[in-house]
């Protein structure tokens, strides 16, 4: 359930981060991110017959936090200049 909440928080910060347009919440969508990638590391590890699962919600989203994270930096980028 932890891994989950991680991913949801991890997503909502990027579209946060993308809002509001600042560079603190890009670090913590990053944190999020790699926090969310190890738990889910450690649950494969703990539950090896979930990672078919895991796999496919995994790379959904990572592509969804990549993309939030370029979306927020370009943002950021585009406001400074």
């Amino acid at each position: 359930m932890f891994h989950i909440l991680l991913g949801i928080a991890t997503v909502a910060v990027g579209a946060v981060a993308l809002l509001a347009q600042k560079k603190q919440y890009l670090n913590y969508q990053l944190a999020g991110f790699a926090a969310t990638l190890l738990s889910g590391v450690v649950l494969v590890a703990m539950q090896p017959q979930v990672m078919a699962h895991l796999c496919v919600s995994g790379t959904m989203f990572s592509i969804v936090t990549i993309g939030l994270y370029v979306a927020g930096k370009r943002a950021i980028a585009a406001s400074q200049s």
